[in-house]
């Protein structure tokens, strides 16, 4: 109770008393919280800090110490002119408004080289997640960010000088919505974009079918996929009609093995053929080309009885989809060579006319 009265008689006291007396108490309080808050930071804090094996606690806590050295004594200064000196003031203005200005420079000096450090660190975490190339939209997420933050402390900065700045809020408001309305498109590619990077449908190097397109994935950006054909053509799809299309990507169909392929052809014989033979000829071709693998679902089917002759349905499995174009072409030259071998009739499309 005698230390409560003792604290509230000494505040009257101040509040009456000579204005440098004020000051004086003021600034010298604000150096003694500046001392104990440096003192915490560099003791307690700093070992709390150092006990983490997390790197990145020690590179932020680097970037806040200007702010905990300095940051004290300027809010104590700016909370003493404004107690000693009335508003609107000459001190008040100079130190006060002084002191918060130079408060929030070094706050977004700070904020700005927290971002110029760490929002690369998230993007090349996304990038290696995704295998987007995400250079461009990391170059404008920081100089975005960095304008926010020095247009925040600028604005606020004047604020300081009891200067109006809702005109200029409100220009720049209409100045985003018109940005905004005319890169509509673009935005709307850019949602596509993130959201092919989270589904994760292709990565680079698969080879799909999208759009009627067939090849392989080269690049995948935040607005556009680009896809080399089998002809050496470039093709580029904006991801806006990625998102809408079908993907059949021959890279994802088995978790087991992501390289495996079936490698399905349907094969006419002549109907004096005996299925028995046409399939264990086939067989033994399959099980002879270095290319095929061992497969439970392997089979040849008699799958049909038609005009011109019997046809089969040939299924086998290829360990890499690469190879698709030359493990068919030789199953297909070896069935050539064994029919002939075997006098096993490959028909094709003719006409009989007979005369009565």
């Amino acid at each position: 109770m005698v230390a409560r009265v003792t604290l509230s008689t000494v505040w009257q006291d101040l509040n009456v008393a000579e204005w440098w007396i004020q000051l004086s108490v003021g600034l010298a309080l604000s150096v003694i919280g500046t001392i104990v808050v440096n003192l915490i930071a560099k003791g307690p804090l700093l070992r709390l800090i150092s006990k983490s094996k997390n790197q990145l606690d020690d590179r932020l806590f680097e970037h806040f110490r200007p702010l905990l050295n300095v940051g004290s004594l300027l809010i104590g200064t700016w909370l003493t002119f404004n107690w000693v000196f009335e508003p609107g003031t000459m001190p008040q203005l100079a130190f006060g408004g002084g002191s918060v200005i130079l408060l929030l420079w070094i706050s977004a000096k700070c904020l700005s080289s927290i971002v110029v450090e760490f929002i690369p660190i998230f993007f090349s975490h996304w990038d290696d997640d995704t295998e987007i190339d995400l250079a461009g939209i990391q170059n404008g997420a920081i100089a975005v960010s960095n304008v926010v933050i020095w247009s925040g402390a600028i604005m606020m900065s004047l604020s300081q000088f009891d200067i109006d700045v809702t005109a200029v809020i409100a220009s720049a408001t209409v100045l985003s919505l018109v940005i905004g309305m005319a890169l509509q498109e673009s935005a709307s590619g850019l949602v596509a974009g993130a959201l092919l990077a989270f589904d994760k449908p292709f990565k680079r190097g698969d080879k799909v079918i999208v759009a009627g397109t067939k090849g392989r994935i080269t690049d995948i950006g935040l607005l556009s996929t680009s896809i080399k054909t089998g002809e050496e053509r470039m093709v580029i799809i904006p991801n806006k009609q990625l998102a809408t299309e079908v993907i059949e990507n021959y890279a994802q169909g088995n978790t087991d093995n992501p390289g495996q392929m079936n490698l399905r052809h349907r094969l006419q014989v002549g109907k004096q053929s005996d299925p028995a033979i046409v399939k264990q000829i086939i067989m033994e071709i399959l099980d002879e080309c270095k290319y095929t693998m061992e497969h439970e679902k392997t089979e040849i089917l008699l799958y049909d009885i038609l005009d011109s002759g019997l046809m089969f349905r040939i299924d086998c499995w290829i360990s890499d989809y690469n190879e698709e174009r030359r493990a068919r072409d030789w199953i297909l030259c070896e069935i050539i060579k064994r029919f002939n071998e075997s006098n096993i009739e490959l028909p094709y499309p003719h006409i009989e006319i007979s005369k009565d």
